[in-house]
């Protein structure tokens, strides 16, 4: 440092001095530099850096961030770094995980936050969230048993999930709100209703992303795996899990009467009886 602030430029032997001269020297100081791992000012001038190359089984993310933390341990600051030429992909997945959690955070917050405010039914809100909570963790299931690693191309059908979640089952819930009867009517009733719509919009889209499954690209196929337990998973919830969940926590009186508090709802229509009509008089002839 003190000779290039000097502007100054000494030759190899006064700058490499003593067991360093010497291993330079060598012949494996010969190799180290014939490899490439010794950097000269002016191709033939003093060393001004040094290349180690580290052959690590298994390298990635976390002995990529393991060598780095080791480097800074030794107190050097930027005067030795690690690379590789892989870094720029592994850089992606030592930090997807963080941003993954913290974008499904902000997205289930969000739908929350809508669904209440449009539905002004907190255990209506609840019920959507409790769902696109539990297709996220079922989703993740499914990418563990499809070997489909979490990453770049994973994490925008795993965001998606939410949504499409959402829309499965928001169908069926409102149905079951609006529905008069029983808990178990008011199931059946919106599954009556709205469970053929809601099955077909699975069902189109499942057959539209099964033409991604013929596609011999990694994004193609990771996107036919994600999307196909997408819609699987929201069919589920919307037509199983969903119509079970408010089947067994709606009351099963006590409701006001207008199919929305949880209560069954007793119907006023009844079958008046017709008032009796006025004895006829004739003969008996007649009357018989």
């Amino acid at each position: 440092e003190a000779w290039r602030r000097a502007g100054g430029s000494p030759d190899a032997a006064a700058y490499a001095p003593g067991a360093v001269r010497a291993f330079s020297e060598s012949g494996d100081g010969a190799a180290v530099e014939a490899s490439g791992g010794v950097v000269r000012e002016g191709g033939g001038g003093a060393p001004i850096a040094t290349v180690v190359q580290l052959l690590v089984e298994g390298y990635g993310a976390r002995e990529m961030l393991s060598l780095r933390g080791s480097l800074e341990g030794l107190g050097l600051g930027g005067a030795a770094f690690v690379h590789s030429d892989f870094d720029v992909f592994f850089e992606q997945d030592a930090t997807i995980a963080g941003y993954t959690l913290a974008s499904l955070g902000a997205v289930l917050i969000s739908v929350l936050g809508v669904t209440l405010l449009l539905s002004a039914q907190p255990a209506f809100a609840l019920a959507m969230g409790a769902c696109a909570l539990s297709s996220v963790v079922l989703l993740a299931g499914w990418m563990r048993l499809c070997s489909v690693p979490l990453s770049s191309l994973s994490v925008v059908p795993l965001l998606l999930a939410v949504g499409l979640s959402i829309d499965y089952c928001t169908h069926v819930a409102h149905a079951f709100w609006e529905a008069q009867g029983t808990p178990g009517q008011r199931a059946t009733r919106a599954l009556a209703a709205r469970g053929a719509s809601v099955s077909l919009g699975g069902v189109s889209t499942a057959l539209t992303v099964s033409l991604l499954a013929f596609s011999g690209t990694a994004i193609m196929t990771t996107y036919h795996v994600m999307l196909s337990g997408v819609v699987l998973l929201g069919l589920w919830h919307a037509l199983i899990a969903l119509p079970a969940a408010l089947l067994l926590l709606s009351p099963a009186g006590g409701g006001s009467g207008d199919g929305r508090g949880g209560g069954a709802v007793v119907s006023t229509m009844q079958r008046s009886k017709a008032p009796p009509l006025p004895a006829r008089r004739g003969s008996a002839k007649e009357l018989a």
